[in-house]
């Protein structure tokens, strides 16, 4: 069987994960490209971000969230979010107790936006 366009358009949203500027997501286009994931900004999360978050995940329980941190010199977020270590430092230390050290709280702390 093939699949008609119409069938092949309505999934390919499944393979984005979109951005968007400002504070106030794009629900229209969201509902029509249905993305797979979103990935923020620190421009998305100026003013409400706990907001923002529940508000998406409002809109798609399945939705990916993604927040740009570059975790090396450069950091987005300075306030009021938890600071890890980035992959690349974990990587680069060569240490599995660092690694374990982390795991935990890293683990905590995503199991605790979840829920929220």
């Amino acid at each position: 069987m093939v699949l008609g366009l119409g069938v092949a358009a309505a999934q390919a949203g499944s393979f984005l994960v979109v951005s968007f500027k400002g504070s106030e997501p794009p629900w229209d286009l969201l509902r029509r490209v249905r993305p797979a994931g979103v990935i923020l900004y620190p421009s998305n999360l100026r003013q409400d971000p706990e907001g923002l978050v529940r508000r998406l995940k409002a809109f798609d329980p399945k939705l990916v969230l993604f927040v740009d941190q570059e975790g090396g010199p450069f950091t987005s977020y300075r306030e009021g979010v938890v600071r890890f270590p980035s992959a690349m430092a974990l990587s680069a230390s060569g240490d599995e107790a660092w690694w374990s050290g982390w795991a935990g709280p890293w683990g905590a702390r995503c199991a605790a936006w979840e829920r929220t």
